[in-house]
């Protein structure tokens, strides 16, 4: 689906626009769309859960509209009002979660990310990101440091969701040569398989990982998962370590570590 700014000069004219706000980015599904489970025109409910994402200065920023023009006409488009949002600004998707709007058919729509176009009309690129982590200052056993940075997509799903796509660096001086694939589980640790999410928007105010943690392999044939232990008393960041047997669990040579992990955007 595709979404992009307009031009506010090209709405001066016309009777559906809103008159609220100064940046207009319009929407197009592929279908008719209105209000689920009605089948009137959208309100307030549908306005306030469209969610618009934009990086600017090196931050990610998310917005909800003002308002909803180009309505009351059949078609399948929404024009999306916002406050002033800066020229500059890289656009990176609008989401609509699943059940707020329905086709011409009365089915409801399914979680809906808009891919938002630059004002070059090109896709916006990856996003990069520095990372690190170690074991605390006070850690009695092996000590860990790992740090190189990640590039992931710009589309963040409905759960504000980055996916990791490639990722270079070093845990304690050995290279880490890829990802591991997602869905699937690093040797040694069956059946807890990552999903290589950034998860920028949730109950911190700074990025971390998931639960299904990111996982890469390193150039000794050893492999580590590094994940956020929500399920904790205490939630903290661990790192699965494992090496050749390849022994299922935290046993040696395996090891399974607390330790501080941070990510920030780059570009």
């Amino acid at each position: 689906m595709d979404a992009w700014r307009i031009n506010p000069a090209l709405l001066v004219s016309d009777p559906n626009a809103s008159t609220v706000g100064s940046t207009f980015i319009r929407v197009v599904w592929s279908g008719g769309i209105t209000d689920y489970p009605t089948g009137n025109e959208v309100g307030v409910d549908v306005t306030q859960a469209y969610r618009l994402t934009y990086l600017y200065q090196g931050k990610i920023a998310s917005l909800t509209p003002l308002d909803i023009g180009d309505l009351n006409d059949g078609d399948n488009m929404h024009d999306l009002s916002f406050p002033e949002i800066p020229a500059d600004a890289k656009l990176l998707s609008i989401i609509l979660p699943n059940g707020y709007v329905e086709d011409p058919n009365g089915d409801p729509n399914p979680s809906q990310s808009f891919r938002l176009k630059s004002s070059s009309s090109e896709d916006a690129p990856t996003l990069k990101w520095r990372w690190r982590y170690e074991t605390p200052k006070n850690f009695a056993g092996a000590k860990i440091k790992a740090r190189g940075t990640l590039i992931t997509d710009t589309d963040p799903d409905a759960d504000g969701y980055f996916n990791a796509m490639s990722i270079k660096g070093k845990r304690n001086g050995g290279r880490i040569t890829g990802l591991y694939p997602a869905g699937t589980s690093i040797p040694g640790n069956t059946p807890y398989a990552g999903d290589n999410l950034i998860d920028f928007e949730k109950t911190t105010t700074n990025p971390r990982l998931t639960k299904n943690g990111l996982q890469f392999l390193i150039e000794d044939g050893s492999y580590s998962y590094v994940f956020f232990a929500d399920f904790l008393e205490s939630p903290r960041h661990l790192e699965y370590h494992s090496l050749p047997p390849y022994t299922e669990g935290p046993f040696a040579p395996n090891s399974e570590t607390s330790v501080s992990f941070q990510i920030s955007l780059i570009t």
